[in-house]
């Protein structure tokens, strides 16, 4: 296995062109013999799948409302926690905003109490309801933190990976206890069918999963069952992760670096006043927010979700990359933060400037674009991505307008494939505005 630090040798390895195969380390993410989109090596069958859910995600600007009631709910639930003028972890609470934010978008209706114990008392709520008391709804958050840590080792050995499976299985056969992220999606898509079937009808406003639905119901056969279950669950857990870790991210460093942050309220309160930005901001609007653009941008470089190389098998043409030459069947890959801290943002890549993306010029914005990868490269890049950038970029602002943040200098970071923190925590005030 060969980690690769060079830009243009990450163009070739995640070119559309000629496109190298995904490596046999993925294959945890999967049961054994039963790919996914994510997990395939079969290029084809990705774009086939990528293919499928292509509307769902299309419609990224139909879900705006779901990140507003999240957003809102964030927002409510930090200005309560202010009055006790407690340190709290507010790591955690942008966690729970990104997996209810993200099962709304995915199931508009859902269970508001651990689905291993309700699986027949299911209520109702517009989200899974871990902003309203910090808790684990279902046990996901915890699930897939064991799936990581899980896929992050037995990923180098992927042979020993159907072995383990089956002690895994046998092991939830004696204790009863399952994997509470797939018995999440799979719940999901049964409340889809009764609700069907005692109400005549879906959710008012189309999810994703209204939309896989719909789209199984039409072609079973092309559209498949277990399309559906897989569609739903990356939906919820792939992209509350994605969320949760680049949006702590920019709460970090914005407080690291309280220039930046000063500018930022500037921008927000400067249009607010101007009557350019509603309340909550817009999608639309955040695009004529070119500060706090460049501030998401800097924290995903910054803070990439993922720690390991994106791994691939050299195709049978073999390669030459970095002046070497790699044979067919070798496993190369570029590791996202080694890129987003190369020579192509000198000379300061361990600094948190935003600026470097409104100043730089138009050589070296193409250099920084080139090494700049936070949701992967090429035809296997995160199909979710606009809609994480949108939830992003549409609370940041809310929450800068309604509080402050005294933030202590515990920031520390852990790599199981994706890049977690501990450590976000502080006090929280309601803004005094100067």
């Amino acid at each position: 296995m060969y980690s690769i630090d060079d830009p243009a040798s990450a163009a070739t390895i995640y070119s559309t062109q000629n496109v190298f195969p995904k490596s046999k380390w993925y294959f945890t993410f999967q049961q054994p013999d039963e790919p996914n989109i994510f997990s395939t090596n079969s290029n084809k069958y990705a774009a086939e799948m990528r293919k499928k859910y292509k509307p769902a995600y299309d419609a990224f600007h139909m879900y705006e409302s779901s990140i507003d009631n999240c957003s809102n709910a964030l927002v409510q639930k930090l200005s309560e926690l202010s009055e006790s003028g407690e340190s709290i972890d507010i790591g955690w609470w942008v966690t729970c905003f990104a997996f209810d934010v993200n099962g709304e978008i995915t199931v508009s209706y859902s269970s508001s109490r651990s689905l291993i114990q309700q699986l027949n008392e299911i209520q109702f709520s517009k989200r899974f309801g871990h902003l309203d008391n910090g808790e684990d709804i279902g046990g996901i958050v915890a699930a897939l933190a064991e799936r990581l840590d899980y896929v992050s080792h037995i990923g180098i050995y992927p042979f020993l990976h159907p072995i383990l499976w089956k002690l895994i299985m046998a092991l939830t056969f004696i204790t009863n206890k399952v994997d509470s992220t797939y018995v999440f999606a799979e719940q999901q898509i049964a409340d889809h069918q009764r609700r069907e079937l005692e109400e005549g009808k879906s959710s008012e406003s189309p999810d994703m999963l209204d939309r896989f639905m719909k789209a199984h119901r039409a072609d079973p056969n092309h559209f498949t069952k277990n399309d559906v279950l897989i569609g739903g669950y990356t939906s919820i857990v792939a992209g509350a992760d994605t969320t949760k870790y680049g949006l702590s991210a920019a709460i970090h460093y914005l407080h690291e670096y309280p220039e930046t942050l000063r500018k930022l309220r500037s921008e927000i309160d400067e249009l607010a006043a101007e009557g350019k930005i509603s309340d909550p901001v817009t999608f639309e609007e955040t695009k004529t927010m070119p500060y706090l653009n460049a501030i998401i941008k800097e924290a995903l470089r910054m803070h990439s979700p993922t720690g390991f190389p994106l791994w691939r098998i050299v195709p049978e043409s073999g390669a030459t990359l970095c002046g070497h030459y790699f044979p067919a069947g070798t496993t190369v890959g570029v590791n996202t933060w080694v890129a987003h801290y190369s020579s192509a943002f000198n000379p300061d890549p361990d600094v948190f400037r935003p600026e470097r993306w409104l100043e730089g010029s138009g050589e070296d914005l193409s250099m920084m674009n080139a090494a700049y990868m936070p949701f992967g490269m090429g035809p296997r890049n995160c199909q979710g991505q606009l809609i994480a950038l949108m939830e992003m970029a549409k609370v940041i602002p809310q929450l800068l307008r309604r509080l402050d943040f005294e933030m202590s200098s515990e920031w520390e970071t852990f790599n199981h494939w994706l890049v977690g923190h501990k450590g976000l925590n502080g006090k929280v005030r309601l803004r005094v505005r100067d």
